[in-house]
Parts: structure tokens; sequence; C-alpha cells
């Protein structure tokens, strides 16, 4: 990717709302008329009172009763668009609550229903089926998900020998398939800068090498050109999730000669700015991954950024601080999958000793840093 057709991307740019603008396209499919400003949760919100009232719990936290006014909602569900919307709602209240194997049962009916025109979530049911794998580090749970994900057609198609990371950007790949959302293309990304890296070691010249620049090239295009309809239906909180995935993803081009290391700086620089523009954690994961890419390349000529950047990672801050990015604080110390991350939080902890206490707070030990 040259550094003019970069910029070009960037410069359209300015938790994932669950129920926003899901179905960007469905104005012409329904006798109720939907819209980016008008979208089914919107208008649910407006004309269904068990809709409400499941909102208003699962913004709580009680997530046990919002499944409840969800499924009451459904009752009420005045057309296809909106009965969908609510099932998507269901099968992540079912998650949030534990029970993976449902949730996925119930994501692969939405998915699998292909006499229902709304590709786009069809495409967002495979997309958080993927998703539930990197938003926990359990070995326990990971092995349920990753056992009830492939267990049957299409997904156990998208297995080659024991690699996840091919199933999933396989997997992700069908969700894109169906509607290219930004952050499924940002994972498609990630997951072949990683085969490039790590199966074909760096082998940029060969035919596959070469089949995989391109495919992360593209999935980088079509995922920035997703959020501007993100931004349109208000789906802005992952935003800089989706940034810095394929801030990660071209980091593996640079470190093969691929690219220049300036303009992947530029989308870790523009997720961790756009996380701040909308009111974001500033605990993030953006605000990890860019730390983690300074001091990989830039080590201690570039401290005080790096200092300046992990500060909100701090005891005191606790409010600042994304659940997610701390169970991978958790995980990355004790779980052996998880060695380049710990070795990687070693490293800042050396540099930030602000951050190395929040570490400790963690469950961190002392003897971690020697």
């Amino acid at each position: 990717m040259s550094k003019t057709n970069l910029i070009w991307l960037l410069s359209g740019l300015a938790a994932l709302t669950i129920a926003g603008g899901v179905w960007y396209l469905s104005s012409r499919m329904s006798s109720l008329s939907y819209s980016n400003s008008s979208a089914p949760a919107e208008v649910l919100m407006a004309r269904n009172q068990s809709y409400v009232l499941a909102n208003s719990y699962q913004k709580e936290g009680k997530f046990d009763l919002a499944l409840q006014s969800y499924q009451e909602a459904l009752l009420a569900a005045e057309d296809r668009v909106q009965a969908t919307q609510i099932r998507l709602d269901i099968a992540f209240m079912t998650e949030f609550l534990g029970n993976y194997k449902e949730a996925i049962s119930q994501l692969k009916t939405i998915a699998a229903n292909s006499s229902d025109s709304y590709a786009i979530a069809r495409a967002y049911a495979v997309q958080e089926i993927g998703l539930m794998y990197y938003n926990h580090y359990e070995s326990d749970i990971r092995q349920v998900l990753v056992e009830e994900t492939f267990k049957d057609s299409p997904y156990d198609s998208f297995k080659e020998g024991d690699s996840l990371n091919v199933a999933y950007t396989k997997l992700f790949e069908y969700a894109a398939s169906l509607y290219p959302l930004g952050i499924s293309e940002s994972r498609i990304a990630y997951g072949y800068a990683n085969e490039l890296r790590d199966t074909l070691n760096g082998a940029t010249t060969t035919p596959q090498g070469k089949a995989y620049i391109l495919l992360i090239n593209q999935s980088v295009t079509a995922a920035v050109a997703d959020i501007q309809r993100m931004e349109d239906v208000g789906e802005v909180s992952l935003i800089p999730g989706i940034l810095t995935h394929c801030g990660v993803a071209l980091e593996r081009l640079s470190l093969l000669g691929v690219i220049d290391l300036q303009e992947v700086e530029l989308f870790f620089k523009k997720g961790l700015q756009y996380a701040a523009s909308i009111g974001n954690r500033s605990g993030s994961f953006s605000a990890y991954a860019y730390a983690t890419f300074l001091v990989s390349h830039y080590k201690s000529t570039r401290t005080e950024e790096i200092r300046s950047i992990l500060s909100p990672f701090r005891v005191d801050n606790k409010a600042e601080i994304d659940q997610n990015i701390i169970r991978f604080f958790r995980a990355a110390r004790a779980n052996q999958s998880f060695l380049d991350g710990k070795e990687r939080l070693v490293e800042l902890g050396k540099i930030s000793p602000t951050f190395k206490t929040y570490l400790i707070s963690l469950g961190w030990e002392e003897t971690d840093f020697k």
C-alpha cells in the first residue's frame, strides 16, 4: 500500500452498539421505513416498550433480566427486520450470561437463514461467533468455543490442520462474503499477516506470500471503507479497534520491508485519537497496541511518549480501563499461549513504573520483570 493511498484512506475518517444500525440496507425490505437515521433498533426503542426495558437492563449489566425482556419484545415485533434484530440481541445476552453453546447455536441459525434477505444481519451473526473466541482468554472456555464453532457445516470446512488462526480467518472471510463489515475485514488482514509471518516465515516473494500481501491490503482497504457506514449508523465505539488491528496487520508487513513504518504508525495514532474523540475508555487495547508498537521499534528513544500512552493504566483509574484488556493482561502472565504478549508487557513494565505497578495489582509479581 503506497503512502498516497494510505493517506487517502485515512483522510475520510472523522462498546460496538449492538442495537445500532445492523440493517444498513433494510429500508427497501420491509413495510416499515428504516434508514441510517432510523435503524431497526431506533424504531424498536420508539415502539416496543419491552425492548426499551431490555435495553435499560443491558446497560445496567442485568443480562438475565435483559434476556427475559428481549424475549417479550420478540412477541411484539412488527416485521422480520425487527424480529431478527431482537434475535441478535437475545444471542448477545445469552453469550454475556456464559451460555456459549446456546449463543453460537442462535447466531448460526441467524447466519444460515439464506431466505432472509438481510445479509448484513447474517454477517454480524457470523462475525460475533468469531469475536467470542477473541473476547475470552480462559483455556476451558476457548475449547468449548472452538468445538462448538467448527463442529458443523460450513464452519468445519474452515479448518486446515490444527491452525486456529486459519480457521478463524476463514470464518471472518465468510462473514465478509455476506457483508464487508469493518471488524471482520480487519481480522482477516490480521489473520493473513500472522500466516505470512509464522507459516511462510516472511517469504513475501513466493506466490503464496504475494497472495497474502494482496489479501491483507484488500482487507485493510475494505475495513477503512466500512468506517463511514459505522459512523452513519452510530456504531463508533469499536472503530478504534478496527484501525488498531489494521495497524497490527500492516506492522507485520513493515517488518518484512513491504510498507514503511511511519505509514503504519498512522493507524495506531488514528485509533487512539478516534477513541479519545468519542469518549471511549482511555485504558484500551488501542493504547496497549500503540505503546507496544513504539517499544518494539523505537525503545528508549520514545520513552516519554510510551509512558504517556500507558498512563491510563494505573491503580487509581479503574473506571477508565476496559475490562477486556484487563482479562488479557491477567491471561498473558499465566497462559503459555500468550507468551509473546507477556514478553511485551514485561518490556512495557520496565519502561513505565506506573504500568508495572498496575500489572502487579492484577496478580503479576516483581519477579516477572527480572
